[in-house]
C-alpha cells in the first residue's frame, strides 16, 4: 500500500504494532504544504473484531481526534478505509447507522464509496488504487 500511495503522491505515516491511532494515515499535501486529502486506513484482517457496532465504537474512538486536528487545519476530503475479512458484516452497519458514525468522527455525514470504504481483504490490491483516485476528488 505504501508503494502504491507514493507513486500516486500521497505521504504516508504508518503505525506498526499495538500503538493507539489508525494503522496508516495517508495524506496528499498540495503545493503550498497543506494537506488537502487524508485517508484513514484501518486493516483488521486477522483481529478479532467483535460485533459491527463493537468495532465501529473503537474505530470511532481511535479515528475522532485525528480527523478533528486535519479538519481544523483544512484537509477538505476526509476518506475512511476499513479493510477486512467480514465485509458483509461491516457494511450494513455504516448504512442503518451512518449519522451516528458521522457524528462521533466529526464527519458531516458518512456515505459508503464516498468517504467511507468497507474493503474485502481479498480485493484490498485491486480497489486501493480506485479508493487513492477517489479520495482526490
Amino acid at each position: 500500500m505504501r508503494v502504491l500511495a507514493e507513486v500516486l503522491g500521497w505521504e504516508v505515516e504508518a503505525t506498526y504494532g499495538s500503538r493507539e491511532g489508525p494503522d496508516a494515515v495517508i495524506k496528499h499535501v498540495g503545493l503550498d504544504g497543506k494537506v488537502i486529502s487524508v485517508m484513514f486506513v484501518e486493516s483488521e484482517v486477522g483481529h478479532d473484531q467483535g460485533n459491527a457496532r463493537e468495532y465501529f465504537e473503537s474505530l470511532c474512538r481511535r479515528l475522532a481526534e485525528k480527523i478533528k486536528d486535519y479538519g481544523s487545519e483544512g484537509a477538505s476530503n476526509i476518506v475512511v478505509v476499513a479493510i477486512t475479512d467480514a465485509p458483509r458484516r461491516l457494511s450494513d452497519y455504516p448504512r442503518k447507522e451512518g449519522d451516528k458514525v458521522a457524528k462521533e468522527l466529526g464527519l458531516e455525514h458518512v456515505k459508503e464509496d464516498f468517504n467511507f470504504y468497507i474493503v474485502p481483504a481479498i480485493l484490498a490490491k485491486e480497489l486501493l488504487p480506485a479508493i487513492f483516485v477517489r479520495a482526490l476528488s
